[in-house]
């Protein structure tokens, strides 16, 4: 989806809903600034990767009997930062004690990874058996060699975010609110790293199984990072939040709100090496928001 197409979409999200209908009394009411964290699952495939990679030296390697083990470590944490102005659409006259509805517009920033896969294999073998000439106990010493591949699709992703809420009664100390949101833009700086660990060690095991290991100098680590084409990514969410006013004579601090937002989502990314991928992803994060 381009970004033009998303903009449209998201005027007709805004000019669609039945509140346009107040678009005359529509104001600017607030601006505020969002830091949080984005955790999603990002499972990427060796295909994947050989494809977003398609001459890497790394990637060439054998990888029959390696463990697969993205199932467990998929679950990645990026940072992001919202820039945000809120539009109000009841008349100073109404009610603010009813459910406020308000439309934010702004600019997001995220980046961290968007796939990841991690390939590993462990031989060992029998070195050696000592017996303890007190006890009788024995230690089994094993010869170990681990090897690991890392592999990450890492981009800076800048969309336009729009949201419509519904807040509680606005007026108070203490405020919630919800609605749905959507995002969209560019996947821009992508680029896949892929690293490679390799370490060998003795580790001894008696009887209470205790481990000991003994690594030797037999280490070696390499990197390897390849440049990606920029991609389009779309993504629709629940924002869910609760709001603080800070003060309630000071004017200043009553123009000043504190909040937390939630936001689970469902991303859909275009990235033309590979294909579209859809991914669930929860937002958290902590914001200021001045009225």
């Amino acid at each position: 989806m381009h970004l033009k197409t998303f903009v449209l979409a998201a005027l007709a999200f805004a000019c669609g809903s039945p509140i346009y209908t107040q678009a005359q009394s529509m104001h600017l009411s607030d601006f505020s600034v969002y830091l949080g964290g984005n955790t999603s699952g990002d499972y990427g495939t060796l295909q994947d990767f050989q494809l977003l990679a398609p001459n890497s030296n790394l990637l060439q390697n054998d990888f029959t009997g390696y463990n697969n083990s993205s199932g467990y470590n998929s679950w990645n944490s990026s940072a992001r930062i919202s820039f945000m102005l809120g539009f109000d659409f009841k008349k100073k006259d109404d009610d603010v004690s009813k459910l406020s509805p308000q439309l934010r517009i702004g600019l997001t920033y995220t980046n961290g990874v968007s796939l990841y896969s991690n390939y590993w294999n462990e031989d060992r073998f029998a070195y050696d058996t000592l017996t303890s000439s007190r006890t009788g106990n024995q230690t089994f010493v094993d010869s170990v060699n681990y090897d690991s591949y890392d592999m990450n699709y890492h981009s800076d992703n800048i969309v336009l975010d729009v949201s419509l809420i519904f807040r509680t009664n606005p007026a108070a100390r203490w405020s919630f609110y919800g609605g749905v949101g959507v995002m969209g833009g560019m996947a821009i700086n992508a680029n896949t790293i892929i690293y490679h660990y390799n370490n060998s060690y003795i580790e001894n095991q008696n009887d209470d199984q205790y481990f000991e290991r003994q690594y030797s100098d037999s280490s070696l680590d390499e990197m390897e990072t390849v440049r990606n084409d920029n991609s389009f990514l779309v993504s629709g969410y629940i924002p869910m939040g609760v709001d603080f006013r800070l003060g309630k004579k000071r004017e200043l601090w009553k123009r000043t709100h504190l909040f937390f937002e939630l936001r689970p989502s469902l991303n859909v990314n275009n990235i033309p090496e590979v294909g579209t991928f859809t991914q669930g992803s929860v937002h958290h994060g902590f914001g200021i928001r001045i009225t």
